[in-house]
């Protein structure tokens, strides 16, 4: 035990600004391996497990063993496909993405529409909050949508429908 000391630090020391500093430069000079090795001491607490974000896993971990590949949008849109109120932004990036997404599907099927130019098929699922306004508030919800597509859908190879509806 030290006790107290009252110490002026030199206009010529630019480097010693917080308490941390001061203490450094003590073990420094008094040598650190002379500074007894004491471990910290005070309870660790485990953590405590985010459950969204526990479910939020698990299902990413189905999806992914079934054969479908995560995306991630953004939470805008251009509210072309879509009828209904939807909540315009007041600054938005630009004219495609105006307006906030009440649901997951509109850019999972424009990711969809994109990668059959590339691939015979896609399988996509996403997760991600939509919005939407309950009364003067505006709501935002986690969802999960996922889909499947073929770039050739014959009656052959319809078991389409019933392998999403197995997932």
């Amino acid at each position: 035990d030290f006790g107290r000391m009252q110490v002026q630090i030199p206009t010529r020391r630019l480097d010693l600004n917080i308490p941390e500093d001061l203490i450094e430069e003590v073990g420094r000079l008094y040598k650190y391996n002379q500074i007894p090795s004491v471990f910290p001491s005070g309870a660790i607490l485990p953590s405590v497990p985010n459950e969204e974000m526990v479910y939020e896993n698990k299902i990413k971990d189905i999806l992914t063993a079934a054969g479908l590949n995560e995306v991630y949008n953004y939470s805008f849109f251009d509210g072309a496909l879509m009828a209904q109120n939807l909540i315009e932004l007041a600054n938005p990036i630009s004219q495609e993405q105006r307006y906030l997404r009440p649901s997951l599907l509109p850019n999972l099927l424009k990711n969809i529409r994109e990668n059959l130019k590339y691939f015979d098929e896609v399988r996509f699922f996403e997760i991600g909050k939509v919005y939407f306004e309950s009364g003067n508030a505006l709501e935002e919800q986690k969802m999960v949508a996922a889909a499947l597509s073929r770039k050739s859908v014959s009656m052959k190879n319809s078991s389409l429908f019933y392998e999403v509806k197995g997932i």
